[in-house]
């Protein structure tokens, strides 16, 4: 059974539980992003990455999350980009779209991927370009100004970032509510 979190429905958990084809991994998450390139990360204070789901093949996810609990973002000013085998550039670009109203969530996930059919009706957008694999840093920026990170942009760490007891290779990691700063 997948794991519960008060800020996400049971519903949306479950849809991306089964999107992934490995054990979910729940862990505080740090990982220390050096900034050899002047990269400016801004404190995650209103739109940020709640889940990472990295499993085989094009199983692959992300899951952002408002947390102003009433105002609502214009996702326009932000994207995804996604700094493959320790890349110092973003090797793919997903702009967003839309708005995402206060304590919601927006969904991108890889339109190949073998086990979305649960995630269909909650996914917000469906793209190749969600094609990361564990060693690769995904970021969320808004006005090209990086607000949260998974992994380190511009290193290659192997397999993945070894957290906790796992790593970001083939692992679904979700933020604990309480963590309200970028992974």
């Amino acid at each position: 059974a997948p794991p519960t979190n008060p800020l996400i429905p049971d519903t949306v958990i479950q849809a991306l539980h089964d999107m992934a084809d490995h054990l979910p991994v729940i862990m505080k998450v740090y990982l220390e992003v050096k900034n050899p390139w002047d990269i400016k990360i801004s404190k995650c204070n209103s739109l940020l990455i709640s889940e990472y789901l990295e499993g085989s093949s094009n199983n692959k996810g992300i899951e952002l999350f408002n947390l102003a609990p009433y105002d609502t973002i214009d996702l326009s000013t932000y994207k995804i980009c996604i700094y493959s085998n320790g890349s110092q550039i973003p090797t793919q670009q997903i702009p967003l779209q839309g708005k995402l109203p206060g304590k919601g969530f927006y969904i991108l996930a890889n339109n190949n991927s073998s086990t979305l059919s649960r995630l269909v009706s909650y996914a917000d957008t469906f793209t190749t370009k969600i094609n990361f694999n564990g060693n690769d840093a995904v970021a969320l920026l808004k006005n090209d100004t990086v607000v949260d990170v998974i992994g380190e942009i511009g290193v290659d760490p192997g397999l993945g970032w070894v957290i906790d007891t796992g790593s970001t290779k083939d692992h679904t990691i979700i933020r604990k509510p309480q963590f309200k700063k970028p992974f």
